[in-house]
């Protein structure tokens, strides 16, 4: 648990670290040595992601099948939801956003996602992860998010949806 709230920390520290370098901008100061406090907490929340890797594939819950179908989508889709992004005004990107995180509330809080289907053909985990892949790039959020309650709807076990995601 120590771990974890470590990598939380981590990364509060680096979004208060962002706030300051926003509010400073406009008072031409010299940003050089701020760089040097925001790359040590996002390279702690590397070492989070790695152990947590390792550990998911030392219990062997990762689907490589599964992960290698998804790995190019889910590329293409992140390419893509910055082209998008770029097209986008900032007002209706933040209204999108709070639409997205009351589906993905409501859905996690009925469940209604879970052991409805088997898992689709691979054309269609194809245009599913470069949706989630766009999503998940659009609104800065990870895929999981969106990844797991799929899986969950193909009625693959939780376990092994959050550790293939």
């Amino acid at each position: 648990m120590r771990f974890f709230t470590n990598q939380v920390l981590a990364f509060l520290t680096y979004i208060v670290i962002e706030g300051i370098q926003c509010c400073l901008k406009g008072q031409h100061v010299v940003l050089t040595k701020i760089w040097h406090l925001k790359v040590q907490p996002l390279s702690s929340l590397w070492l989070a992601i790695f152990m947590a890797s390792r550990t998911h594939y030392l219990k062997g819950a990762i689907d490589w099948s599964l992960l290698k179908t998804w790995v190019p989508g889910i590329i293409v889709g992140a390419w893509l939801g910055g082209v998008v992004a770029s097209y986008l005004d900032g007002q209706l990107l933040q209204k999108f956003f709070a639409g997205f995180l009351v589906f993905v509330g409501l859905s996690m809080w009925f469940a209604f996602a879970q052991d409805k289907r088997t898992m689709p053909p691979v054309w269609e985990c194809g245009l599913v992860s470069t949706l989630v892949g766009t999503v998940s790039s659009l609104f800065g959020v990870g895929g999981g998010s969106l990844t797991v309650p799929y899986l969950r709807y193909c009625s693959l076990p939780m376990a092994r949806a959050v550790a293939t995601d």
